[in-house]
């Protein structure tokens, strides 16, 4: 990932809440062994709400794999911090709260550690709350970049692509040497490193289009615009579409 692309920010938040809401759950699920109360399997022989709470660490390692490969984007992390707020939320807080707050302080002595347990339980509530917050709002967005004609930035992209796609596209490209035109090598004037076919392929992918609709414009296979988007959040630095609207019209690539 590249510190100078637009959306390193937004990557950055997203990785560093996610880690957080890992050390937040370990250190909560320590708690729990210490106090030896309200556990279940892998360490006793019943299936518990703790048991059910574990599943949370497989969830996060097939996010980040997928969120890597471009598979899923900010409506999993919203769903996954959101349920596992609430989740949290009902099994000690609730009105049929399982493991009420009297259960963290009436075992440890001295009491003030109970206290800082519950603290750092609501933190972490908070940390998932505010994850699901963050991912919600770039859910918005995203759904802005890929909205109908007439709204919003990915709208100008989109029309731009339709009506003026003869004009300024090609008359860039046609000044291009064979290598630049073919997306066969690096064209001059693209930021980082990027070849006029994969900056046709990320106006296209900024404008909402999907792999298939672009594969159908561009009159290749789908694998192939795979590949290209691939190697264009490999060189910048960033996924997703909001991400590509957002890099498209920082670097003026309409």
């Amino acid at each position: 990932m590249r510190k100078g692309s637009a959306v390193w920010g937004s990557n950055t938040i997203l990785y560093g809440l996610v880690y957080l809401a890992v050390i937040m759950s370990l250190g909560h699920h320590i708690d729990h062994m210490i106090r030896g109360n309200h556990v279940g399997w892998p360490l006793t022989e019943y299936v518990t709400p703790f048991t059910y709470s574990l599943g949370i660490y497989p969830l996060i390692l097939l996010g980040l794999f997928l969120y890597r490969s471009s598979r899923v984007g900010s409506g999993y992390w919203a769903l996954l911090s959101g349920s596992g707020a609430v989740f949290m939320a009902w099994i000690h807080f609730g009105l049929a709260a399982v493991e009420p707050p009297v259960d963290f302080i009436n075992l440890y002595e001295p009491q003030i550690v109970g206290w800082l347990a519950i603290a750092w339980l609501v933190a972490f509530v908070m940390v998932l709350v505010v994850t699901c917050a963050y991912e919600v709002r770039s859910w918005f967005a995203q759904r802005k970049a890929r909205s109908r004609p007439g709204r919003g930035a990915a709208s100008a992209i989109v029309a731009f692509l339709g009506e003026g796609k003869e004009g300024r596209t090609n008359r860039r490209e046609a000044d291009a040497p064979a290598s630049e035109r073919d997306g066969s090598g690096p064209a001059r004037g693209y930021p980082h490193g990027l070849t006029a076919r994969q900056v046709e392929v990320l106006r296209l992918l900024a404008g909402g289009r999907t792999n298939a609709e672009i594969a159908e414009e561009l009159h290749v296979s789908v694998r192939t615009v795979e590949r290209h988007v691939a190697n264009i959040y490999a060189k910048i630095g960033t996924r997703g579409r909001a991400n590509a609207t957002a890099y498209v019209l920082t670097h003026n690539l309409i």
